[in-house]
């Protein structure tokens, strides 16, 4: 997989472990926490392992949680893999994975999953042709299960 995606208003790249202490700012609100399944980081070294585990799976398979960036001002909005949380990025960033899991990474089947009240999380792979949703449990979240074949 290539090492970045740009959309009309995103910029995603795998994380960096220089960006732990500003990744730790988001992953330790519990508002912004409220729809992952593991809940807010209770402290850097929390953090820094979210981000070691990111980086390895980038090298070793390509792909990871990438963090999301303001193309404009450069700002942090969250991370997103398959799954995104927050404020109409889903709809934005979900097709760019999409595509590039089906296109470059040559996938056949995608799954996403999605907090169950977070209804607008939901409606963005409902978008992208993701059918079937049930629930069902990821990392111990009662979660929308959605699946989509290529």
């Amino acid at each position: 997989m290539r090492d970045g995606i740009e959309t009309n208003r995103l910029i995603l790249r795998p994380f960096e472990a220089s960006v732990a202490e500003s990744a730790f700012g988001r992953f330790r609100d519990p508002v912004v926490m409220r729809f992952t399944p593991m809940g807010p980081d209770k402290g850097i070294e929390e953090t820094k392992a979210k981000l070691r585990f990111f980086r390895k799976d980038q090298h070793t398979l390509g792909f990871s949680k990438w963090p999301i960036s303001d193309r404009t001002l450069g700002v942090a909005l969250g991370d997103s893999g398959l799954l995104v949380l927050g404020k109409g990025i889903a709809t934005e960033v979900t097709p760019a994975f999409v595509r590039t899991a089906f296109l470059e990474l040559g996938l056949t089947c995608l799954g996403a999953f999605v907090h169950p009240e977070n209804h607008a999380s939901i409606r963005a792979p409902e978008k992208l042709r993701f059918k079937k949703k049930r629930r069902g449990t990821v990392f111990g979240m009662d979660s929308m299960l959605i699946p989509r074949e290529k």
